[in-house]
């Protein structure tokens, strides 16, 4: 029997490119609301008349918004109250046909516009769950990396973020755990549609570099070491818990 190919696309369904695409988020009195300001489908065939919907989604929490039609989409802001602030903000915009559901294109997991995306979200979620008598622990989800921490000792995630003893002691060693996931599956960070491929870029933002392409040990824990060492150059961890220590006297 032939088999389907992974790569065959029996539907028809087109996946339109991030860079077609522009969602921004803005917060007035601490409500989050987005607004669809670009939609470029020129050239891939989708009627003008297809419906527009755009659903933001954080963690298990989502919201569902009919957007309008390709050709004359809504940019208003909505308000998208009620996510989970501890998750990362993402995005699904899906078009459908005109006069019945069948979708035609989609574009997935679509991170929110940022001037300055070093100042935008950040790359680990921190999420309070009950742990017994575990204080944190990194999970790796396919969305991404996740910071546990315990809800009895932080119920909020900035409690944990805003603790200086704990952040700047606990933040470099997630963040190696995570490496350590990365070394693994190291051609993941040139896919611009997996979570690995930002953490990529930042890495080279901040001159650490992308994994090397060896597979000796070695050369991996060497990496490993200067990234958490360039992570931490740039928050100062060291110099936070010594201001910290000396005001509490």
């Amino acid at each position: 029997m032939k088999r389907l190919s992974t790569t065959s696309n029996p539907t028809g369904l087109k996946n339109i490119d991030k860079q077609r695409i522009v969602i921004a988020v803005e917060k007035n009195g601490g409500s989050p609301s987005f607004n669809l300001s670009k939609l470029d489908v020129a050239n891939l065939g989708i009627d003008a008349d297809s419906k527009v919907i755009c659903i933001a989604r954080a963690g298990k929490t989502s919201h569902r918004i009919e957007l309008g039609t390709v050709g004359d989409f809504d940019k208003k802001f909505y308000n998208i109250d009620g996510l989970d602030e501890s998750a990362p903000l993402r995005f699904r915009l899906l078009i459908r046909e005109p006069d019945r559901p069948k979708l035609v294109a989609t574009a997935e997991n679509l991170k929110p516009h940022s001037e300055d995306e070093e100042e935008g979200e950040s790359l680990m979620a921190v999420e309070p769950v009950d742990l017994g008598q575990l204080l944190w622990r990194c999970e790796v989800t396919a969305e991404g990396p996740v910071l546990q921490v315990n809800s009895r000792v932080f119920p909020h995630a900035s409690s944990a973020q805003n603790y200086v003893p704990f952040a700047t002691m606990v933040l470099p060693e997630a963040f190696r755990n995570v490496l350590d996931e990365i070394c693994k599956n190291r051609l993941r960070v040139d896919d611009e549609d997996d979570w690995m491929y930002h953490w990529g870029q930042w890495l080279e933002h901040v001159g650490a570099g992308k994994p090397p392409a060896s597979d000796d040990e070695d050369d991996l824990n060497e990496w490993k070491e200067g990234a958490v060492e360039a992570f931490s150059n740039k928050y100062k961890f060291a110099d936070q818990l010594a201001t910290h220590l000396a005001l509490e006297g």
